[in-house]
């Protein structure tokens, strides 16, 4: 597989659905991020779809090969190939791929709605390597020092799932080059940090324009990115029909971590909220008179 080619997870138990969620993993991360998520989906009669994004799935050398671009296209192609079978689509985004999902939206404006965890937007975390600091600098040198100079990171991979901490540093000292396995890349080079600063002026662009349901989610403990960051793009979104949920107990990687299952349940409320057969069929449901016996 080339670098700008991408594969695609798809998990369905009931074709006659009529919504789907389309699940996008984070930056040097796999599908395997949201697979969990997908199987709970399917289990629910949700169709998911859960595509690997451009350059993703192999080498850093792949990766540098691609730009922010390549990987909005593979999510705006995945949204027109899911609405040609499904009449509500929404996409969940965490991290880098939150952008992904505003910027889509923005770009198709019938995606049902969008869920943002853990957005890579704004300033990052307190306490984060102190050598971002001179990323500003680093974006206005050429090419080639953006695919030289890179961050290994450490523990705790943004999560406070220790388990899951020991396992991801196993399979670090396991390999080599920051490739984590089944997890992605844990090394970043100045050049991704570079796409995703490009990415955030193309959402100061265009959030006013999101029109669609959106729900963000951040955490007060995210050792990534500062946690006001999800307040920020929650203020900037257009759409009037929008909810900030702030937590504790998790760190940035949220759909894997010690509260995971509080945050596919939210997640999967703002869905059925926001696909109008359901709410209909629920109203429908509340109207009926109730029967007791003795």
């Amino acid at each position: 597989m080339t670098p700008g080619e991408t594969a695609t997870e798809n998990h369905s138990s009931a074709k006659h659905s009529s919504s789907a969620v389309i699940l996008l993993h984070g930056l040097t991360g796999t599908p395997a991020e949201m697979r969990a998520y997908a199987k709970k989906f399917e289990l629910l009669g949700v169709h998911t779809v859960n595509p690997l994004l451009a350059g993703h799935g192999g080498s850093n050398n792949d990766l540098l090969a691609v730009t922010w671009k390549d990987w909005l296209n593979t999510v705006t192609t995945a949204v027109r190939l899911t609405q040609k079978d499904y009449k509500h689509v929404f996409i969940v985004g965490v991290s880098m791929s939150s952008l992904l999902a505003v910027l889509a939206a923005a770009e198709i404006p019938t995606v049902s709605g969008i869920v943002l965890l853990s957005p890579h937007y704004g300033p990052y975390a307190r306490g984060t390597d102190w050598r971002k600091i001179f990323l500003p600098l680093l974006y206005k040198m050429p090419d080639w020092v953006h695919r030289w100079i890179y961050w290994e990171e450490t523990p705790p991979y943004g999560m406070k799932d220790e388990r899951l901490q020991r396992r991801i540093k196993a399979q670090l000292d396991r390999n080599s080059h920051g490739d984590g396995g089944e997890h992605g890349l844990f090394r970043t080079y100045v050049k991704y940090f570079y796409q995703l600063h490009q990415l955030q002026n193309q959402i100061h662009q265009v959030a006013a324009k999101v029109h669609c349901p959106a729900l963000v989610i951040h955490s007060v403990e995210d050792t990534v990115m500062d946690p006001m960051c999800g307040a920020m793009l929650y203020r900037d979104l257009g759409t009037t029909r929008k909810t900030l949920r702030i937590i504790n107990d998790s760190d940035h990687v949220m759909m894997l971590d010690l509260r995971k299952l509080d945050v596919f349940q939210w997640i999967y409320q703002f869905i059925q909220t926001h696909t109008p057969e359901v709410t209909e069929f629920l109203n429908r449901a509340n109207e009926q008179p109730q029967s007791h016996t003795a």
